[in-house]
């Protein structure tokens, strides 16, 4: 669980029903579907984590490895068949799909790879498909997930649509959905495609379904109709946000330093957010910065994706990757905190950022409260935290590591600070503070610290937790930036034994025991402790610039 913990205190609001009702008030096109409909007033788009990612690992008879990335071949289908999907200011949601093929059962596996999951698609649905309302019925069960699922066709009151049908799912009134097809007979409509359309209503508590009914008949179906905007709504990087002579460096690194897998995957993060508006993203030379900042975070945003690649850099200098790393490396970052609770679920509510590895994305959290200028500074930290992680995943092949390294080490990294192109790691005046306090409760016991698992780490009180981050912690920037001030300096090569050893031995446990097997786990304690309790040893720390 790699999840860097900030803990904000949340109200939540509750809105009288009659507040709740939707409208439909914005006229938008969703190019990559063919359609124009209204939005709900106050919407914003909600976009839909990527598929998890399932990691098997392979070996021949001649001792190769290799691995592959594998996934739920329902969610690979979800995604091919989602539209986008919008929240309003109530928390009514809106999906919109355009319904292209049945989702396929009875794979003979639990997990498939893309490349699988097309062959089989294709194989089976190579055409245009002929429904049902039986097999549209099994389409709208798939999507939603429902139990039970009933449905009428219906006569709508437009010209731009036909062929209507309403779904009833589990008998819940709270759930609206639709299929429909375009009319070609309509004005302008004559090329619309001829598969059905659906969209599905999913209203809060509170919100009456009557009131909804008339809405939509009123005001959203008759909105709908083919797009307007040519093309299929392929997005380019952000003009505002990108720095130019990044944008500029990229177009003539690319192909020649890229592996063909590398820039797939950037290409399907890309398109990801192809049909949403208020989404926008840019390239640096490593990383994707996925966003829906508005222009006031241009400072911010110019920052993050300079520094990061210094990050980048300083993590690739203390543990070299130990391959070529294939993939695109994902940031996201939201401009509300509510968004960012609604994308990473309730178990991740106090979170200020997570590197989610089933997912393949880092996410951040934004900060709703104090200046601009701490802001930048909180979000950036938090980054830098999490980049690590996310580094550390693709660096040493996806191995799982120890609490106390991957944890220490984030930590360590959150202090950096990048002037006049320079980085240097500063002492976390905060969590040295808190550990002297250890020290001097006799509270410090790292024997313990190095054995935990994450389960171990996380669990118990936020005092308790704290205290094992800020250990952690203490660990790394001792060996890193103290340790060779020691006489004699006998530690200074812990971190690296602990990563030669994970990689030959692939578990975290033991690669600890051989890193400190020749290390007396007494004096480490004791020199762990002289170290944070002489001023003059901090001080040199301090003035010892492990990035040049």
């Amino acid at each position: 669980m790699t999840v860097y913990l900030l803990m904000l205190v949340w109200a939540t609001s509750v809105f009288a029903a009659k507040t709740a009702e939707l409208k439909f008030t914005k006229q938008t096109d969703l190019p990559n579907i063919g359609l124009s409909i209204k939005l709900m007033s106050n919407s914003k788009t909600a976009p839909i984590p990527p598929p998890s990612v399932y990691t098997y690992t392979f070996n021949d008879q001649s001792g190769s490895t290799w691995k592959e990335e594998k996934y739920e071949p329902w969610a690979l289908w979800y995604a091919t068949q989602h539209g986008g999907r919008w929240i309003d200011s109530y928390n009514n949601a809106l999906t919109m799909a355009k319904i292209t093929c049945p989702c396929l059962h009875n794979m003979q596996s639990k997990h498939v790879t893309r490349a699988r999951f097309k062959s089989l698609t294709d194989a089976v649905y190579s055409g245009p498909i002929e429904w049902s309302d039986e097999e549209l019925r099994n389409w709208v069960k798939d999507f939603t997930k429902g139990s039970q699922v009933k449905s009428e066709r219906v006569t709508i009151s437009s010209f731009k649509i036909k062929d209507v049908i309403r779904f009833y799912i589990d008998n819940d009134p709270t759930q609206m959905s639709y299929a429909f097809k375009l009319n070609t007979a309509a004005t302008g409509q004559a090329k619309a495609p001829g598969n059905y359309f659906f969209f599905h209503i999913k209203l809060v508590e509170g919100a009456d379904p009557n009131k909804t009914l008339r809405a939509l008949n009123s005001y959203f179906i008759k909105s709908i109709q083919m797009s307007k905007t040519k093309g299929n709504g392929t997005r380019t990087a952000s003009t505002k946000f990108q720095i130019k002579k990044r944008a500029s460096l990229l177009s003539r690194r690319n192909a020649p330093e890229r592996s063909a897998e590398f820039i797939e995957s950037r290409n399907q993060v890309a398109s990801s957010i192809r049909n949403m508006k208020d989404w926008w993203f840019i390239n640096t030379e490593n990383y994707i910065i996925l966003s829906n900042l508005s222009m006031k975070h241009k400072v911010m945003v110019k920052e993050l994706q300079t520094d990061i690649e210094y990050l980048r850099n300083a993590y690739a200098k203390v543990i070299p990757p130990r391959k070529e790393i294939s993939a695109v490396s994902v940031l996201r970052v939201f401009a509300t905190s509510q968004e960012y609770l609604a994308y990473v679920g309730a178990e991740h509510q106090w979170s200020g950022g997570l590197w989610m590895p089933s997912k393949k994305e880092m996410i951040i959290r934004p900060i709703d409260w104090g200046k601009s200028k701490d802001q930048r500074a909180r979000v950036k930290r938090v980054t830098y935290h999490e980049a690590f992680h996310q580094y550390l995943h693709y660096a040493l092949d996806q191995s799982r590591t120890s609490v106390w390294f991957n944890e220490g080490n984030a930590e360590f990294f959150e202090t950096a600070e990048i002037r006049n192109k320079k980085l240097e790691i500063k002492e976390d005046e905060y969590k040295a503070e808190e550990l002297i306090k250890m020290i001097a409760a006799n509270t410090v016991d790292i024997q313990s610290l190095l054995k935990m698992d994450y389960k171990d780490f996380y669990c118990g009180s936020d005092e308790k937790r704290g205290e094992n981050y800020t250990l952690a912690w203490g660990i790394v920037y001792y060996l890193r930036k103290g340790a060779k001030f020691d006489k004699p300096a006998s530690h200074t090569k812990l971190l690296d034994n602990y990563v030669d050893a994970l990689w030959k031995t692939k578990d975290p446990a033991k690669a600890t025991e051989i890193a400190f097997s020749a290390t007396n786990p007494h004096k480490f304690q004791k020199d762990f402790i002289s170290f944070w309790t002489s001023k003059t040893k901090r001080s040199s720390a301090r003035r010892n610039k492990i990035f040049k």
